[in-house]
């Protein structure tokens, strides 16, 4: 039996979790504020952490620099953490998959537990990382080497697994002409598809884009409030026709909009929205330096808009097969069983 906990925000570390664990060989207890329930696995459901502190006194308190987030007298992390301390007491697990909690990551270390982290990108050189990093057992990193960030260092490099991008739609073979046929779009419109994702707001003016485009259509898929001269579908929990349809994907960077977008085989153009320690920002600029999408550090004025589109169209995305090839959630899933076999003292 292996531990996988699942961080609440944003959808990207939940369909990580959806796509690995049914390849694993382990048997899985999944950890989460989120409601998880996939096939397989035994789901906790964790409370939430965020109610106020009991007194002003404990409010006051620091949080300590190898920390991110455990403020005093709060009985939401208590419980929540007692959860997962109580199933590992009386479970003997071989290993916990951490995604992504760095006191997570340093409860697993206190209860002797190996923990497998799932590395995100950002400058996250602070001591709460360093100190998750150095009690991690293993890193795992959902993306090629060659998208590694310059300041990591040799020791961490050493002991990350490096699986290749990967999504829920590693599976499926993209079909534009399908697509498009599927969702009644015509053979000669054309189509611009926009991600607002899950973790955040959007706050893109897409409206004035639409508006300096008119040969084309702007489809935005999201919790997103109608506009006049937009395709607005709404929340959509399968978007892979419409990423497949597109002639044009526009998506902010968190890590699951970027490998659903890529594999979809579509030209991608990406636009870093603010994060914590830069995530998206580094991972944009690393997506330009290796011609994987066009990258835009903000959102850009309407008259920009005609000749972006016809240039990403133009050019597509040249390096998208290099960074989600298909098998970047087996090879995570085997790095996973081949770790749990070397903590069991079984072959390697």
């Amino acid at each position: 039996m292996i531990g996988w906990y699942v961080h609440h925000h944003g959808s990207g570390h939940e369909a990580r979790a959806r796509t690995v664990v049914p390849l694993l060989d382990t048997d899985v207890a999944t950890f989460s504020s989120r409601p998880l329930d996939i096939e397989g696995t035994t789901s906790h459901r964790l409370p939430l952490d965020v109610e106020p502190p009991a007194t002003a006194w404990h409010a006051a308190q620091p949080t300590p620099d190898v920390l991110h987030y455990a403020p005093l007298g709060v009985d939401g992390l208590r419980r929540r953490m007692g959860t997962i301390a109580s199933w590992a007491a009386t479970t003997d697990p071989a290993a916990m998959v951490v995604d992504v909690s760095v006191e997570v990551t340093l409860l697993a270390r206190l209860l002797s537990i190996p923990s497998v982290v799932v590395r995100q990108h950002g400058r996250r050189t602070d001591p709460a990382h360093r100190a998750a990093h150095e009690a991690a057992s293993l890193l795992l990193a959902p993306y090629p080497a060659w998208l590694e960030e310059p300041w990591v260092d040799d020791d961490m490099l050493a002991r990350t697994v490096h699986c290749g991008g990967f999504s829920r739609f590693d599976q499926r073979t993209p079909d534009h002409d399908r697509a498009r046929a599927d969702l009644g779009i015509g053979a000669d419109d054309r189509v611009v598809v926009v991600l607002s994702g899950e973790g955040g707001r959007m706050g893109w003016p897409v409206h004035d884009a639409a508006a300096a485009t008119p040969g084309w259509r702007w489809v935005v898929l999201g919790d997103v409030r109608p506009r006049p001269g937009l395709v607005t579908p709404g929340w959509v929990e399968d978007p892979w026709a419409w990423l497949c349809a597109a002639d044009v994907i526009v998506t902010h960077a968190g890590h699951n909009a970027v490998m659903e977008s890529v594999g979809s085989g579509r030209p991608v153009i990406v636009i870093p929205q603010d994060r914590p320690f830069d995530e998206q920002r580094h991972k944009a600029l690393l997506l330009a330096e290796h011609e994987v999408c066009a990258v835009r550090d903000t959102w850009p004025a309407p008259t920009s808009w005609p000749a972006l589109l016809e240039g990403s169209a133009d050019t597509g995305s040249p390096h998208a097969q290099d960074l989600v090839d298909g098998k970047g959630a087996l090879r995570a899933a085997d790095a996973i069983d081949t770790f749990v076999r070397t903590t069991r003292g079984g072959c390697s």
